[in-house]
């Protein structure tokens, strides 16, 4: 079978389906975004409702996976996706890829379909976003109250309808903490580094000199690039590899899926990523940030009069070294290890200001998509359009 017909295949396939069959469909660009989904699909699946998984990754386990309840698509990218998407026939479409309606995917033609965002990682909505990057979902499952207070300020900058929010948790931080495979801390620290991606990143500004400067003060390091460096920048991936690979106390870590390299080290270096908050609310340990530019994809974020958490925080949860002080890096890294549950301690209390229902969001985003269910009613007949998506009678609270 041609790769460029299986996807349309599986499109046929996927729209015999009758409406009910497909009331809860979820949507995963790549295979790493199934992390973020799996707890909300289990307990889905326990509730015995039926779900169908869409995927643009060919490689995708899920693809050859034996799920009871569970039925998976491989849609392709390009126009087979934004064909099915256009027209797409379900009652609640749930995805991790902000910037809905705005590219390649829109809101569909045909049905008033319920959109529901769940994050894929735990920095503020407003810089690292794109500008708008959240508005045309219909129903959020924020991680905590500060996502939600964001995206109200957000609302009333631009005077958007209120949208359905709920504080609903992160699936990625209960998997690290369901998953604690490594509880001591080694006799000298296994760093690892896990920064961001583009030009201003951790490895595209100091990532060589700093893996260096670490494995000869006696560390060993673990490297784990962001997906799209290493897809896509050549020469720091290539320079990396060259130098460090054939040294016993260096690893690279590309599988960003995989929880190992979280679960083995003793403190993170990172940037303005994402993965800086999972690996410190999850596992409790410091963060180094190296303070290159900020990762800004939204100039107006300062429009939002809150400032953004990744910013926030980062004193609090660790140290902060300029990019050019990287002789002072190794000084730094054992001070933090030396203090490490000093600053496990003040982590879990940042923790329980942000988070919402640590360990329970897959009951939470269950019993949200659920609910958004019901209040849809039953199925229309294929061809007529259903009344408008109805408001949650949380919206009003989560105000």
């Amino acid at each position: 079978m041609s790769n460029w017909l299986l996807p349309w295949q599986e499109i046929v396939r996927f729209n015999k389906l009758t409406l009910d069959e497909r009331s809860v469909v979820f949507y995963s660009e790549d295979a790493a975004s199934r992390v973020h989904f799996a707890p909300i699909i289990e307990e889905l699946l326990k509730a015995g409702q039926r779900i169908c998984y869409l995927t643009s990754a060919p490689s995708d386990p899920i693809l050859t996976e034996q799920i009871p309840g569970l039925t998976s698509f491989y849609i392709g990218l390009g126009f087979s996706r934004t064909f099915l998407f256009s027209a797409l026939w379900c009652k609640t479409l749930v995805m991790t890829m902000p910037d809905l309606h705005r590219y390649e995917i829109r809101r569909s033609l045909v049905h008033p379909v319920h959109y529901v965002y769940v994050f894929h990682t735990m920095v503020s909505t407003h810089m690292i976003y794109r500008e708008g990057a959240f508005n045309h979902y219909d129903t959020i499952l924020s991680v905590g109250p500060r996502h939600s207070r964001e995206i109200r300020a957000t609302e009333a900058h631009y005077r958007l309808p209120a949208k359905i929010l709920i504080d609903h948790g992160y699936g990625r931080l209960d998997s690290l903490l369901k998953n604690v495979k490594f509880r001591g801390r080694h006799e000298n620290a296994v760093v690892l580094i896990a920064p961001s991606y583009g030009k201003n990143s951790l490895l595209e500004v100091c990532g060589v000199e700093l893996i260096r400067t670490l494995l000869a003060g006696g560390f060993q390091v673990i490297c784990r690039p962001h997906p799209i460096t290493t897809a896509r920048s050549h020469t720091t991936m290539e320079a990396i590899r060259g130098e460090f690979l054939k040294n016993a106390g260096f690893r690279l870590e590309t599988n960003v899926a995989s929880e190992d390299s979280l679960h083995e080290s003793d403190l993170m270096i990172s940037d303005y990523s994402g993965a800086a908050l999972e690996y410190a609310f999850g596992r409790l340990k410091p963060v180094l940030f190296i303070d290159v530019p900020k990762k800004v994809n939204n100039p107006n974020f300062e429009k939002i009069a809150l400032t953004p958490i990744e910013v926030e925080i980062r004193s609090e949860v660790g140290g902060i070294l300029n990019p050019n002080e990287l002789s002072k890096a190794c000084a730094v890294v054992r001070e933090l290890f030396e203090n490490s549950e000093s600053y496990a301690n003040r982590i879990r209390m940042i923790r329980e200001g942000l988070v919402a229902h640590l360990g329970e969001s897959g009951r939470i985003g269950c019993e949200a998509i659920l609910d958004i269910l019901k209040r849809q009613g039953p199925a229309p007949i294929h061809g007529q359009r259903s009344s408008a998506p109805i408001a949650s009678k949380n919206a009003e609270n989560s105000r």
